[in-house]
């Protein structure tokens, strides 16, 4: 597999939740990645040797935007935790794209997504991308599990969207030794 190397400028960095980062990127005008939802991109992480460390990241976006979102979990001693907390709006990230085959296949077929915690990126992608060919043909399942309900950092998009697509549903799971249930989410 051949990748496209390219330099995006981050134009917005929000701390969601304590250790979740999530990073907008614009490409120069005229650029795109071209990408299939559900794709990542391989992050170059600059080294005090002049080396890259490369970091592996699902695009957060549908793949019919000019941006390019990425949800970073700030990982103790990782090696591009330092790198994405030091980063500014207007710093420059070189990365390849895309790679990656974990992609949703046409088909008629209900779609079931189990996610925990950053696993939930590609799919977001997936999602946001069957929402922009149209109207939903088909059931999209999604069950996001997390430690605590405060972990669920798209949970108001989400909900939005559920309203807005009768095909779209939505349940959450938790730990409950870990946080009191709510009742939300409910399948």
């Amino acid at each position: 597999m051949s990748f496209q190397s390219y330099t995006a400028k981050l134009i917005d960095k929000k701390t969601v939740k304590p250790d979740i980062y999530i990073l907008t990127f614009a490409l120069p005008p005229g650029q795109r990645v071209d990408f299939v939802a559900g794709q990542y991109l391989i992050m170059h992480v600059p080294q005090k040797n002049g080396e890259f460390a490369r970091r592996l990241y699902s695009m957060a976006n549908s793949p019919d935007t000019d941006t390019i979102e990425l949800v970073v979990k700030r990982v103790e001693g990782g090696v591009a935790t330092k790198y994405v907390d030091a980063m500014k709006v207007g710093d420059e990230m070189a990365f390849q794209a895309p790679a990656g085959v974990f992609t949703m296949k046409d088909g008629g077929r209900d779609i079931i997504m189990l996610a925990t915690n950053t696993g939930i990126v590609p799919f977001r992608s997936m999602i946001l991308d069957e929402v922009h060919k149209g109207p939903l043909t088909r059931d999209i399942h999604l069950y996001w599990g997390m430690r605590r309900f405060s972990e669920l950092y798209y949970f108001d998009e989400f909900e939005e969207l559920a309203q807005k697509e009768p095909r779209f549903h939505r349940s959450r799971a938790h730990s409950p030794h870990l946080a009191p249930v709510h009742a939300i989410w409910a399948v």
